[in-house]
């Protein structure tokens, strides 16, 4: 480290770190330092809640001709050092959009609505392709981030956003975190016609409420209420900071601070920090949160034209139809849209030539024993088999039936 240069120890697993660092940045230029070095320690942890804001942290001082620099780069391999918080990827570069296919555990940088659309794609996507979930949680996920992310270039009137995604597979929780360096939701309400906050805290109570908004021409004023309803409905649990203060739910109920949400305190900036966890375990009705159907962009993409049924083609879904670990990505899938869908699934292996034994038994297979026969047959259909890819199916399926039902060994993977 250079003379000249302040070191700053950071907690990445402490959800009051932001807060912190901006206080010792603040301080410490005040003081005349200029250029800082920011550590973790080696294991450290890191979360999104910590990482979306500390990116816009960094961001904001740099932009003030600040240097920074950060130790965690030196150890890409380490999970802090995998994050990208001190350079977040950026959704249109050639970088980014080969990071798209693995959007979670990375910080992204947001700045207008084609952003929007591929990071909110991606999120689904994963979870779609990655996870077995209940029953309203990728129209959940879905819906949420298109109004979050949406209200940071309707109404922070900052130049981008920040934003996180985690999964833990231990109690199956999904979070998200989207942060911006804008002017906070209490400058935003106060400039409006029909909404008069008297402090921080009162403007994020108003924005969680229904048809409250800055401007009505932009919008209706339904997102964070919107929001805010799915999350409860789910049992999950979320905290909304602006303007230093902050309104959080959990499974104790809702929480209204005065202080301790993140805030900068200086250039009018009140920024805004929305956490949120979805248990993928729990069902959402959606429906019922928002008081109306919701669109399900992600199920309307996999309509035939004629709107009567979903459609899989293996050959353009699958990277091959030799491995198991091909086949696990489209059974999540598939396994996911019968549970949120409403019409027959196809699966569709026109133009697939030759099937494995491991690559029908990892999907047909464990599809089968997941959701059962009469669901399986009531919901999901097989199209365009050849006769060979027909015998390797059945076999397989047979053979997953046998272990799961009576305790056969399991079927062996062939040598691909």
């Amino acid at each position: 480290m250079l003379k000249n240069e302040k070191e700053i120890e950071l907690d990445l697993s402490d959800p009051h770190e932001p807060n912190h660092l901006n206080s010792q940045l603040y301080n410490l230029t005040k003081e005349g330092w200029c250029d800082f070095v920011l550590k973790v320690p080696e294991d450290g942890s890191a979360y999104p809640n910590t990482c979306a804001p500390v990116a816009g942290v960094i961001d904001y001082y740099r932009g003030k001709d600040y240097g920074i620099t950060c130790d965690w780069v030196d150890r890409p391999d380490s999970y802090i050092g995998h994050t990208r918080l001190e350079n977040p990827f950026i959704v249109e570069s050639e970088e980014g959009a080969r990071r798209l296919a693995r959007p979670f555990d990375v910080v992204w940088r947001f700045a207008d609505s084609s952003d929007i659309k591929k990071l909110v794609d991606a999120t689904r996507d994963h979870v779609l392709e990655s996870y077995n979930v209940e029953k309203g949680i990728l129209t959940g996920i879905e819906w949420c981030l298109y109004e979050i992310m949406d209200n940071v270039l309707q109404h922070s009137d900052a130049s981008c956003g920040f934003y996180m995604s985690q999964f833990t597979n231990l109690n199956r929780r999904l979070s998200l975190c989207i942060f911006d360096n804008g002017r906070g939701i209490y400058n935003s309400l106060k400039s409006s016609k029909n909404h008069s906050p008297r402090t921080a805290l009162d403007a994020i109570t108003l924005a969680l409420q229904e048809r409250v908004t800055r401007d009505e021409s932009m919008g209706q004023g339904n997102g964070m209420w919107g929001f805010s309803e799915i999350v409860q409905l789910n049992d999950g649990s979320y905290s909304v900071s602006s303007n230093g203060a902050k309104v959080s739910f959990d499974k104790e109920g809702s929480h209204h601070y005065e202080r301790g949400g993140f805030y900068y305190g200086l250039d009018n900036l009140g920024t805004t920090l929305v956490d949120f966890q979805l248990d993928c375990s729990h069902r959402v009705d959606v429906a019922q949160a928002l008081k109306q159907d919701p669109t399900r962009l992600w199920l309307e993409d996999m309509e035939d034209p004629a709107g009567e049924e979903y459609v899989l083609s293996i050959a353009s879904e699958s990277a091959g139809t030799g491995t198991r670990q091909a086949a696990e990505r489209v059974r999540h899938k598939a396994s996911n849209i019968i549970r949120e869908g409403d019409k027959l699934l196809v699966l569709d292996f026109e133009n697939v030539n030759l099937v494995s034994s491991s690559y029908a038994d990892e999907l047909i297979g464990k599809l089968v024993a997941e959701i059962g026969f009469s669901v399986f047959n009531s919901y999901c259909q097989l199209r365009n088999l050849s006769s060979l890819n027909q015998q390797v199916v059945d076999r397989s399926v047979q053979q997953r039936m046998a272990q799961e039902y009576y305790n056969e060994p399991p079927m062996e993977d062939e040598d691909d």
